[in-house]
């Protein structure tokens, strides 16, 4: 994991950290420039780097609400929390309130898994995605390149539970690479 450095007026786009490496964040914010989604789901906020980056391309596109989900945020993050008028916290599991969320809003233009990274939570997280983000929405998901052991024991799969479902519906064609990152548009 990522040191991080305290710093107000730090070079993180909201100034909450200092010398924070970007991976993908600054690339994934230049799509939601462009695509300005209405609703964007965050799975995952540990220190609100990613958050950052996304309200700050959301309040360039002039648009978009983004819902962040993480039920145990890094220490960090409890100590400098986001406060921002397109942004709403939400401290549990993915599996707990996506469907409330959903609910309330009707719509996900963009989802991005960044939480559990185990096999049963990546696998719900897209499959979930998969069945409410509308064709042309974007399905991304963040370490997409790490190894993963399948839970029933037969070793480990290439990089495991993005590639089999991108396998499984048939999109590993429209995938775009983003660092350790990556994402598709729904067909």
């Amino acid at each position: 994991m990522d040191a991080i450095k305290v710093g107000k007026g730090g070079n993180s786009p909201m100034g909450r950290m200092m010398d924070h490496p970007d991976h993908y964040q600054s690339l994934l914010g230049d799509i939601i420039k462009q695509e300005r989604p209405h609703v964007m789901i965050e799975t995952g906020v540990e220190s609100g780097y990613s958050t950052e980056h996304f309200l700050r391309a959301m309040d360039f596109a002039g648009t978009g609400h983004l819902f962040s989900f993480d039920p145990a945020p890094s220490g960090f993050y409890e100590a400098n929390p986001i406060i921002h008028p397109r942004f709403t916290f939400v401290r549990k599991r993915s599996q707990e309130a996506l469907d409330e969320i959903f609910k309330q809003t009707g719509r996900v233009d963009l989802f991005l898994h960044d939480s559990d990274h185990s096999w049963e939570c990546q696998i719900w997280e897209y499959h979930w995605a998969w069945h409410h983000v509308p064709s042309g929405g974007i399905i991304a998901s963040d370490d997409t390149g790490w190894g993963i052991t399948l839970p029933w024991g037969e070793g480990s799969i290439g990089h495991g539970a993005w590639d089999l479902f991108c396998q499984r519906k048939g999109v590993t064609h429209l995938r775009h690479k983003i660092n350790n990152a990556e994402y598709f548009r729904k067909p």
